[in-house]
């Protein structure tokens, strides 16, 4: 099977050629505490796993530097109540993140996560509808707003980008305040 499902061989080979930069998530939605331990860690910590993989198989292949940016959480850094199986999820992702980051930077790949807060999204924004839940999350942000996917962009970039070429294994978490305490 093509480490690119559904592309055409050819398509395949010019989008490999071109990859020096992954972006996996590993963030499936419907996680929550109704769903077992199994069918909640498999696609997220899997899939994340994988993808980061395949791509970094292909640029040892090609020999050619790269950036694995791993989309962590927060919660990949606390516990926190109601979401063990998602901090458990994004704890897996920071320790294969460190894993990964040693074993690829003799080929000049680096690897890092990137651990987001609460972002506000059309998937979230019916949580957020819960005044309870909102003020509960909106209480841990010491900057006392949601972020937005546009405050990703950045951190992104520098994590993509030379700028951060003596950066791997690391975590650059945008929490708002969040892990300050």
């Amino acid at each position: 099977m093509p480490a690119f499902a559904g592309m055409t061989a050819e398509r395949e080979e010019r989008v490999r050629d071109k990859i020096k930069i992954a972006i996996p998530t590993g963030d499936p939605a419907g996680i929550g505490p109704e769903i077992a331990l199994k069918a909640a860690l498999d696609p997220a910590v899997r899939a994340a796993f994988f993808m980061a993989q395949t791509v970094a198989l292909r640029l040892m292949e090609a020999k050619l530097p790269g950036s694995i940016i791993n989309i962590s959480s927060q919660m990949g850094h606390v516990g926190a109540a109601r979401r063990t199986v998602y901090c458990a999820s994004k704890h897996a992702m920071e320790g294969f993140t460190k894993a990964m980051a040693i074993e690829l930077a003799p080929h000049n790949i680096r690897v890092n996560s990137l651990g987001p807060t609460f972002l506000e999204t059309p998937m979230t924004r019916p949580f957020f509808e819960n005044k309870a839940f909102r003020d509960e999350v909106l209480s841990k942000i010491k900057l006392g707003r949601l972020g937005q996917l546009d405050e990703l962009t950045g951190a992104i970039v520098f994590l993509a980008s030379d700028a951060s070429s003596l950066m791997t294994g690391s975590a650059l978490v945008l929490d708002g305040g969040w892990t300050a305490e």
